[in-house]
This record gives C-alpha cells, sequence and structure tokens, in this order.
C-alpha cells in the first residue's frame, strides 16, 4: 500500500510539472498587402490583407487624394484625384510626368504595419472615331 501510495504521488507531481509548462505561441503568419497598386480616378480597387492579427486598420497619407476603407480582411481603395506633387526623381516619360504614389498604411491588431503605394491615374480618353 506504502508503494502505491509513493507512487500515485510521483504520479501526481509529474502531471503537474507537464500541465504547468508553457505552451509554444502558434506563430502568426506575417502580415502582408500588395505593396503597389494603381488606380483610375473614380475608380475603386479591393485587395486582400493576408495574415496578421485581425481586426485591420488602414490610413491613407493624403485623404485628398486616396481613401481607403477596410471590411474584414478586405482593403478597398478608392482615388479620388491626382497628387499635384511630383517625386523626387520627377521626369518626363512618354509625355507623362512621374507623381509621388499615396502611401496607404495598413496595420493590424498586434501594432505591425505594412504599406502600399498608390499611384493614381487619369482615366484615358480614346478619340471617337
Amino acid at each position: 500500500m506504502k508503494k502505491l501510495s509513493v507512487l500515485m504521488s510521483a504520479l501526481v507531481i509529474a502531471l503537474a510539472f507537464v500541465a504547468c509548462e508553457k505552451d509554444e505561441p502558434t506563430p502568426v503568419p506575417k502580415l502582408e498587402v500588395k505593396d503597389a497598386v494603381e488606380v483610375v480616378i473614380g475608380e475603386s480597387t479591393e485587395l486582400e490583407i493576408k495574415g496578421g492579427v485581425a481586426p485591420y486598420e488602414a490610413k491613407s497619407a493624403n485623404e485628398e487624394v486616396v481613401t481607403v476603407k477596410v471590411e474584414g480582411a478586405k482593403l478597398t481603395i478608392t482615388a479620388v484625384k491626382v497628387t499635384e506633387e511630383p517625386a523626387p526623381e520627377a521626369r518626363e516619360t512618354g509625355g507623362e510626368e512621374t507623381v509621388e504614389p499615396v502611401v496607404v498604411t495598413v496595420t493590424d491588431k498586434a501594432g505591425t504595419k505594412v504599406t502600399v503605394k498608390v499611384t493614381v491615374k487619369e482615366a484615358e480618353v480614346t478619340p471617337e472615331a
């Protein structure tokens, strides 16, 4: 009976140590969003937000040019107007001046941030024949 008592005590102590071990945290997938897009004035594009920890938030660096909305894991980017600020390396390329993209920052619940560079384009007008 004494041996059974000692054996049961050892078993209980062993189980207590196993139960008290810290569980390995589940790794969170890296927060990802497409890093650059072009959007025509008056139109929107939707991007999928992957990984990270929901819920997500998004902020446009220039809401007069680009607005953003997050619903679940979907980021909607809407082009309002073309930015008036030329890129630092502004140059003429094919008749179009290079303009500075607007940066949209996506943040997850854990505070991880990723950015999307949004270039706003004017709609191309095709001459009628």
